[in-house]
């Protein structure tokens, strides 16, 4: 008998003991609430992306099922004969309570699921090729090459020439492809005419965002994004076909209107660089920021600044009281008006996540401050997540729902007990303490995100916040000053944004210095790891000491380890390359890279630009290299064909170096060749689909993906990058995916001979770079005489023959091979048709790589070794 009772006690205890802390230790409330989103939260990860015109919900026997469950159990424990009456209630409730809010949290997100991905677009489309829509504008349309887009609602939608049936608001997203020639563009081209709020009609094609070929094309991630934000449609169209029908009015009209003149009164006095910048930091307006700003915010740890969040709402909520207070506003109705001027600046800015959850959560604290409520900051932060969860429950599977409330929650947990430990054991007084401790708890808590997500994180994030972030309320307040001073007069508001200019110069040059630093994925895995080392040799040290002292010895531990990161950093990541990074050239620069058997062209402008015309082969140190010489992004990369010696190196540049733009020879019409997988008989080496996996992550990471076929030319800084070939790459590539299942595959010949030829201007220099395209390809395009040649194949046989040279007659030639090549390369016979025609040679596998710098007195050239070829000719 004694082990039934045993076993009896057992459980009761643990039951009892749960239903204790449930309602008095955790809160019920907060369980509740916490059972409320993990219901939610279920629904959305149980939803498969692939699968959004599939019905996942629960059947209702499902849900009757475990609710009888959850009473069962329920009951089974009121049956109970341990414990008094009160006891077992005690246990039973939060139980069955919990259980509930989870099976409707579940139920709301299935039914909210539901209505987000109902499409009427998708009834429509079926059986046309064209729909006529209305359209309104969400955002200024986006200028990227030779494409404008801005997502948009569309209103109404039908056949051309039939009634239009309301829509209601269905999101869309509007691509117009412009023209090569200017002629066929209207007058002012079109993006600056496309502004947020304005309203549009058009007959265009619409496709859904969930067919497999859309996808492809935008790039699954960037795809799944737009769906997440119930944008179900690609509309595509010509610049002629978009006619404006005027603003949209109301009270979203009305705050259009006062956004423009927000940013129009942020502008005044300044450069269009600290304009750009000031509507980045007050409004959350990134799209007049240059990429390279960006960039710097982001790989210093300051991108929250340049997102509307906890710490704006916090900052302007701030200062509103100190003013109002200052003014002898009654301090209820000073709460009040705070209030107010928060909610208004969530509409100015709009409800993204973090300004959702910063507005939910400060309107809760000023309204329990000013009727002398309790503040509960855990069910304050609760009510924030269910209100975001319950405007659009995707929105958990979203990086900016997971980095703004783990940063909540990090601070939460360790922002006082971090501020202790450092007040108790440094001089560093109080504020300077909390500041410190806040940077390092959010850091803390966002980098799991961070890497989970995005590959990487900023090391020294936490010292560059502390040096930008006691400045936010100075930049918030004069730039709101700045926005209502524009309204009375001009002068007064540029005089503001002077003052904020020269503030946010310092918020530039300290994101620019710690952008030279490196990230976590740059540092590697062993600096990171003494960071982990240390913490845990701190944990270790807790026995016998005081809970204070753990905690203090943990953090020691844990700053000891990252000292250890910061000193081994450069050593870790840059074996065999130079310690600091070569200056930046004055000139531009077009640069050989020495990659071994493979191709890479670097071009480098005054202006801190950067282009990459292939991207060498496997375990080149591509990005080691492109380090060495100062490159933080690449404005361009051009693949000129798929064989892996011309992209695979571009796999070392994840998470490291940003690539903006990439252009291939691949049709538009055939942007993802879906059909040809690894192994199968249309591509049979793995090339091709390999860089096709290559170019989906690059999509996915941000860069914006331009078909040779669109392009003809692009410039940068004064360089001008002709593409030829494109029709031979075009219909050589596109055939690949209808050639797979036949039996047949493109050969090593036919795919050198689909290869992007490009021709670089700089000034009266002309540079062609053939890629693998040999003479008897280059013999069918317009070419006409280079400066030099970058002579094509690695100097194969058949590269050049002396008819090219002599069309040609470039003053050098540079031959991108490896040493030791098993190929031969280069080709006696291409040495020796050189040599014909007085042309000078370098050869990467002799000199490294080689450098031509583009100066006034003429061409200059610089090696990594010394060359005894003879100097270019005149």
């Amino acid at each position: 008998m004694a082990f039934p009772r045993a076993r009896s006690h057992l459980i009761d205890v643990r039951t009892f003991g749960l239903g204790h802390w449930l309602i008095f230790r955790a809160g019920l409330s907060r369980v509740l609430l916490g059972a409320f989103i993990c219901g939610v939260v279920s629904a959305v990860l149980l939803r498969s992306e692939g699968s959004r015109s599939v019905d996942l919900r629960l059947p209702i026997a499902a849900y009757v099922v475990l609710a009888m469950a959850s009473v069962v159990v329920a009951a089974a424990i009121m049956r109970s004969r341990a414990g008094t009456g009160a006891e077992r209630v005690q246990a039973a409730f939060p139980l069955l309570l919990a259980g509930m809010f989870l099976l409707a949290g579940h139920a709301v997100a299935e039914s909210r699921l539901a209505a987000l991905d109902h499409s009427p677009l998708r009834l429509m489309e079926a059986g046309t090729s064209k729909l006529a829509v209305r359209l309104v504008l969400e955002e200024d349309a986006r200028l990227s090459g030779r494409r404008v887009s801005a997502r948009a609602r569309v209103l109404e939608a039908g056949r051309p020439g039939e009634p239009l049936t309301s829509l209601g608001g269905e999101g869309a997203l509007l691509q117009v492809d412009l023209p090569s020639s200017p002629g066929a563009t209207p007058p002012g081209g079109v993006a600056p005419h496309l502004i947020r709020g304005m309203i549009v009609s058009l007959d265009a094609g619409i496709e859904l965002l969930d067919d497999s070929a859309v996808r492809e094309r935008l790039g699954p991630s960037y795809a799944d994004y737009l769906w997440r934000e119930s944008v179900h449609a690609l509309i595509r169209a010509g610049p002629r076909d978009i006619r404006t029908e005027g603003m949209r009015g109301g009270f979203a009209g009305a705050v259009d209107g006062l956004r423009r003149s927000a940013v129009r009164h942020l502008g005044l006095g300044v450069s269009e660089e600290a304009a750009g910048l000031l509507c980045g930091v007050v409004l959350g307006d990134k799209s007049r920021l240059s990429e390279e700003a960006v960039v710097s915010f982001r790989r210093s740890g300051l991108s929250h600044m340049l997102a509307t969040s906890g710490l704006h709402v916090a900052a302007l909520a701030g200062v509103a009281l100190a003013v109002l207070l200052g003014a002898g506003v009654h301090r209820r109705a000073a709460l009040v008006a705070s209030l107010a001027l928060i909610a208004g600046f969530a509409c100015l800015v709009g409800l993204g996540v973090s300004i959702l959850r910063a507005s939910v959560m400060a309107g809760l604290a000023l309204l329990g401050e000013a009727f002398g409520r309790g503040r509960d900051k855990w069910q304050g932060l609760f009510l924030a997540a269910t209100a975001v969860l319950l405007s659009n429950p995707y929105q958990a599977k979203g990086a900016a729902f997971q980095l703004s409330f783990s940063a909540v929650a990090g601070l939460f947990v360790l922002a006082r007990p971090l501020q202790e430990c450092i007040v108790r054991r440094t001089r560093l007084s109080t504020s300077v303490a909390g500041l410190l401790s806040v940077s390092t708890a959010a850091a803390i808590s966002t980098a799991p995100v961070s890497f989970l997500t995005f590959g990487d994180t900023a090391v020294f994030g936490v010292a560059a916040n502390l040096l930008v972030v006691p400045l936010l309320p100075a930049v918030m307040a004069l730039g709101f000053a700045a926005m209502a001073a524009g309204f009375v007069w001009g002068p007064a508001a540029a005089l503001l944004d002077s003052l904020s200019a020269i503030v946010m110069g310092w918020v530039v040059q300290v994101a620019g210095l710690f952008a030279r630093l490196p990230t976590a994925s740059e540092i590697g895995v062993g600096p990171l790891l003494s960071v982990a080392v240390g913490a845990s040799v701190g944990l270790l040290l807790r026995i016998r000491r005081t809970k204070r002292g753990r905690l203090g010895l943990a953090v020691v531990g844990a700053l000891v380890g990252l000292l250890l990161a910061v000193g081994g950093s450069f050593l870790w990541a840059r074996v065999g390359a130079p310690l600091w990074a070569e200056p930046w050239p004055a000139v531009v620069e077009v640069r050989v890279l020495d990659v071994g058997q493979g191709n890479a062209t670097l071009i480098r402008t005054p202006g801190g630009h950067a282009i990459l015309i292939d991207g060498g082969p496997a375990d080149c140190r591509l990005a080691k290299q492109l380090s060495g010489l100062g490159v933080r992004k690449l404005d361009m990369v051009v693949v000129s064909h798929p064989h892996a010696d011309h992209f695979a190196g571009l796999s070392e540049c994840w998470g490291s170096i940003p690539i903006f733009g990439l252009i291939d020879g691949f049709p538009p019409a055939e942007p993802g060749l879906s059909v040809m997988g690894s192994g199968e008989e249309g591509d049979k080496n793995g090339d091709i689909t390999g860089y096709l996996k290559l170019r989906s992550e690059l999509i996915d990471s941000g860069a914006v993906y331009t078909p040779a076929a669109e392009i003809s030319t692009f410039e940068l800084e004064g360089v001008q990058v002709t593409v030829l070939n494109q029709e031979l790459s075009a219909r050589t590539l596109g055939s690949a995916a209808q050639r797979s299942g036949g039996g047949s595959s493109l050969s090593g010949e036919e795919l050198n001979a689909a290869s992007l030829v490009l021709v670089v201007r700089v000034g009266g220099v002309v540079i062609l770079l053939p890629g693998d395209a040999e003479a008897s390809v280059l013999a069918r395009l317009p070419l006409e005489e280079v400066s030099v040649l970058v002579v094509s194949h690695h100097g194969s046989r058949g590269a050049v023959d002396e008819r090219r040279l002599a069309t040609l007659s470039p003053r050098l030639a540079l031959i991108s091979v490896g040493e030791g090549n098993s190929f031969g390369h280069p080709h006696p016979e291409v040495i020796g048709d050189l040599a014909k025609a007085a042309c000078p040679v370098l050869r990467t596998d002799e000199v490294g790589s080689v450098a031509l710098l583009v100066a006034e007195e003429g061409l200059q050239l610089r090696t990594d070794r010394p060359s005894s070829a003879v100097g270019a000719r005149d």
